[in-house]
């Protein structure tokens, strides 16, 4: 079950589980460029390493499983999305340990996680 759920204010980002990155069909010669495909609706499943250098244009939303190695990590994963001076959302899911990890890189991050409780989780409207 859900321990932590946090939210961080203005980033947005995506992250969990997978080896490979996704096939998608490609219009542009840089292989992880999407932004020319539709992301209506659209989750991708990744881990931190194949995260780096995803371009997906309108990723609203990033949701994160577990705390990433780091600062560095998470703000590659996180960057996924609030890009182009839009408004992203980043949601961690994170054990009572990983949390206090994650508060220790607000100042660092400039961030501010913001713990919702299971209830809160339900009226978002994500």
């Amino acid at each position: 079950m859900i321990e932590v759920l946090r939210r961080v204010s203005g980033a947005s980002g995506l992250g969990e589980s997978s080896s490979s990155t996704p096939s998608l069909p490609q219009k542009s010669t840089n292989e992880n460029d999407t932004s020319s495909t539709n992301t209506e609706g659209y989750v991708l499943v990744c881990n931190e390493d194949s995260v780096r250098g995803l371009h997906l244009d309108g990723l609203d939303y990033v949701i994160v499983v577990g705390r990433p190695r780091g600062p560095d990590e998470y703000t590659h994963i996180a960057g996924r999305t609030g890009r182009a001076g839009k408004r992203g959302t980043v949601v961690n899911v994170v054990s009572f340990e990983q949390a206090a990890a994650l508060t220790s890189w607000e100042k660092m991050l400039d961030v501010e996680f913001i713990p919702l409780d299971e209830e809160e989780v339900m009226e978002e409207d994500f």
